[in-house]
Formats: structure tokens, C-alpha cells, sequence
């Protein structure tokens, strides 16, 4: 008994082992219901036990479709859910092609959400019968104006070499997170920066305008006194960056804080900041992933909206006239609300995929210092750092490609940010900023530096 469930479980691994997978992935062209001519299209993949030669109904293991019809009518189906039927000699396997004989007398392959129902289904005909004569791409129903037919003869080629597997799905929707998550980031570093992020904590009143370099950008920020212990910040920003697969093309923000700073208890003393930013940006994104033959790319465009909030506690010491150190822990919540898109299709993205509509969040905890000095009459020097850890990160992605619905979790992790400034003073209340600022995570998003150069007055 043992020795004979042995050689069945062997038998049963063998089995699983040849599987094939093909795909199904291309246009099709033919006569329907509106206007006599129109073009749908068929992408998916079918699973047999790996038989070559003529296939019946107990040679498919799985199959899932995703039907695009008329006026982009799309409707998604998959033997998990629907049924298939096989029947006569006309569909066979090689071991990298799947055909179909539409010469064959009363050969059919059908897939269809409910048999025979006459809606949501993928059919090959050689005489018609059960549906019309060649293939039928029928989102709908097969009386609805959205529905393909394609009369066809001879032995044609229906799907070829397996395409892009889960896996690799899953790997291009992962860099899609992170490239968000690397948005995030970025614009968390360009508000701090609209906040003096590279500046000294207690100062005169002052403004300026900034050029970054790296991510290109234009800015203007300021601080003014409220009162001897209360200074408003706030600064504002356009321009472009790139954050791994994420270009984004256009982009404007405006942050804002209040900063408590009782310098009358002395030049060392605690303090307080509290703020938020605001963004809108105007994102494309890549996602790259093998197509079963080499490397393809998905490209989709959405408008973000970023929020963010923060509260940050620190101690301040003047250590000279001259010199000023700080340290601080702050705390963000941050929420980058993506608009919904469609990958372009084409030869170049075989598998598009939608992306819908989603928002991703993130919380992040800093520990940082700071040491700013006037080196002589003409310049002064800067330098700051931060560690930074992602808390409840969630993400809003939930792609699908085809029948498969890809979600990644936001990554967690450690990452760090060293800035620098060197100040020029070319007039008695004008300087001259180069800075210098970076991410570094090359776990996550990977490394980015930023350059600039600006112009600060001091009231």
C-alpha cells in the first residue's frame, strides 16, 4: 500500500511538472453590430497538463481572459468562475504554441461566464453552432454592438510562449510602490527645505529665492517674527523631479509653520515647531517587467495630491554669537492621494495595467541635529543630517493586469538625509546659499542629491 501511494504521488508531481502555460495576447478584427467593421482584442493565458498534439476538455488546467471589445467594452473571466468547452480535434499544442484547425468539422473551444448563455465569452468556431464561425470576442453579450466576430480558415496560431509571470507582476507593481513611496519621501525633504531646513534655528527675519539643481525647481521662502517667541515660516515651490519609475513632470507646494522659540530663557533652551504642505504634481510612471520574451514597460500618467503634517521638539544652543547647534525629534504623517489610469497598450506593453485610484500613506519618525557658523565677515557654513524611520506605511496601489489583481505592501524601513549650506555674503543683508541636500536608501528607493543655489535677505 505505502510503495503504491508512493508511485501515485510521484506520478501526481510529474503531472504538475509539465504544465504549460500559454499566452493568448493580440488584436481581432471583424464584423459586429454597429458600424460592420470593428477591432477588440484577447489577453490571457491557458494552462494545459502539457499534452502535445490534439487537446480535449480534460487537458486544461486553468485559464483566465481579459476580453476588450467595441468602444473599449472589457469584461474579465477565468475558470475559477466560469466554464470551458472543448470539443471535437481542432484545438492542439505544441510545446511553445497553442492552434486552432477552424477547418475542423464542429470543432469549438469556448470560455464563457455561464455555458451557452450568449455573454462574456471567448470562443473559437469551425462551423458555428454554439457561436459564429472563427473567433468571438464578446464582452457583453452577443447581441450588443460591443461584440467581435472574425470569420477565419486554416490552422491559425492562437497563443504563444508564456507571458509574464505572477511573479514578475508582483516585482513591477513592488517598484510602482516604491517609486510612490520615493515621492513621499521627496516631498517630504523639499518642505522641510521651504521651512529652512538648511538654516540656522534661530535667526533674523529673512527671505529668499531658490534654483535647485538634480530635481530642477524654483522656490521662495521666508521666516518672519510674530513675536519674540513666535515665527511664522512658509515657503513655495514648481518644478520637476524624478523618484525611481516615477517622472514627475510638474509639481507646485506651499508648506507652512509656526516655530516657538522662548530665547529668553537663554542660549540654551528647548523648542517647539508645528506645520503642514500641501502639493499637487503631475506624475508619469514606468513599470518594467518581462513579458515571458524580454523587457517591457507600462506607462500611465496621474495627478497627485500630497498632504502632510508635522510636529517637531528640539533643544537649541547658541554656543557663541557665532555658532549654533540643535537637536530635535519630529514626527509626519504624510497622504499622497493618486488619480486612476490605464497603461498605454501597444507593442511595447503587451500587458497594460490599470491602477486605480488609491492613497497611499505614511508615517515617519526623525531624529536629527544640526550645526550652523559664521566662519569669518564673508561666509558661513551648515551642515545637518536626520535618521528616519517609515511607520504604518500603507499603500494605495491595487493593480490589475488581465485577470490577475496585483497588491504590494508599502515598505518599511530606514533611511537617512545629510544636508549642507555654504553661505556668501555679498552685501550687508544679502547672501548667497549653495546647498546641498540627499536620501540615502539604498534599501527602498534607492540614493538621490539635490543641488541649489539661492538668494537670502535679511529684513
Amino acid at each position: 500500500m505505502a510503495l503504491a501511494a508512493a508511485v501515485t504521488l510521484l506520478a501526481a508531481a510529474a503531472t504538475d511538472a509539465a504544465d504549460i502555460t500559454y499566452t493568448i495576447n493580440h488584436a481581432v478584427t471583424g464584423p459586429n453590430l454597429s458600424n460592420g467593421v470593428g477591432t477588440g482584442s484577447v489577453f490571457g493565458q491557458i494552462v494545459t497538463d502539457g499534452t502535445i498534439g490534439t487537446l480535449a476538455q480534460a487537458n486544461i488546467v486553468s485559464w483566465n481572459f481579459l476580453l476588450t471589445g467595441q468602444k473599449g467594452a472589457t469584461f474579465s473571466i477565468s475558470s475559477a468562475t466560469a466554464s470551458s468547452f472543448i470539443f471535437g480535434a481542432g484545438l492542439s499544442a505544441t510545446p511553445t504554441q497553442l492552434l486552432f484547425n477552424f477547418g475542423s468539422p464542429g470543432a469549438i473551444a469556448l470560455f464563457e461566464q455561464g455555458l451557452f448563455g450568449g455573454s462574456h465569452y471567448y470562443c473559437l468556431a469551425a462551423t458555428g453552432g454554439a457561436c459564429a464561425q472563427g473567433e468571438s470576442v464578446v464582452p457583453t453579450a452577443n447581441t450588443s454592438a460591443d461584440a467581435i466576430y472574425a470569420p477565419m480558415s486554416g490552422i491559425v496560431g492562437i497563443a504563444g510562449p508564456a507571458g509574464p509571470s505572477p511573479g514578475s507582476l508582483m516585482d513591477s507593481v513592488g517598484k510602482l510602490v516604491d517609486s510612490r513611496t520615493g515621492q513621499i519621501i521627496g516631498n517630504d525633504q523639499r518642505n522641510q527645505q521651504l521651512l529652512g531646513g538648511n538654516e540656522q534655528k534661530n535667526c533674523s527675519d529673512c527671505g529668499g529665492a531658490n534654483a535647485g539643481i538634480g530635481s530642477l525647481s524654483l522656490s521662495a521662502h521666508g521666516r518672519v517674527s510674530l513675536t519674540p517667541e513666535l515665527t511664522a515660516l512658509g515657503g513655495i515651490d514648481f518644478g520637476h523631479y524624478q523618484s525611481h519609475e516615477a517622472l514627475v513632470k510638474f509639481t507646485a507646494g506651499l508648506s507652512g509653520a509656526l516655530q516657538y522659540d522662548p530665547s529668553g530663557r537663554g542660549h540654551s533652551r528647548p523648542y517647539g515647531e508645528i506645520g503642514t504642505s500641501v502639493a499637487m504634481q503631475d506624475t508619469r510612471y514606468d513599470r518594467a517587467y518581462f513579458d515571458g520574451t524580454g523587457t517591457s514597460v507600462g506607462l500611465g500618467s496621474a495627478k497627485n495630491y500630497n498632504v502632510s503634517v508635522f510636529g517637531e521638539a528640539g533643544w537649541v544652543d547658541r554656543i557663541t554669537p557665532a555658532q549654533e547647534a540643535a537637536a530635535f525629534l519630529r514626527y509626519e504623517h504624510d497622504w499622497q492621494m493618486v488619480g486612476g489610469y490605464v497603461e498605454h497598450a501597444g507593442s511595447g506593453n503587451p500587458f497594460p495595467a490599470a491602477v486605480p485610484a488609491g492613497t497611499d500613506t505614511m508615517d515617519v519618525a526623525s531624529l536629527g541635529a544640526q550645526y550652523t557658523a559664521v566662519l569669518n565677515s564673508t561666509f558661513e557654513a551648515g551642515i545637518n543630517g536626520t535618521v528616519n524611520w517609515t511607520i504604518a506605511a500603507q499603500s494605495g496601489v491595487n493593480a490589475k493586469v488581465g485577470s490577475f489583481n496585483v497588491a504590494v505592501n508599502a515598505p518599511k524601513f530606514i533611511y537617512y538625509e545629510i544636508g549642507g549650506r555654504l553661505g556668501i555674503r555679498a552685501m550687508s543683508h544679502l547672501t548667497i546659499d549653495l546647498t546641498v541636500n540627499s536620501v540615502l536608501a539604498p534599501s527602498a528607493i534607492g540614493n538621490k542629491v539635490h543641488e541649489g543655489i539661492g538668494l537670502r535677505w535679511s529684513f
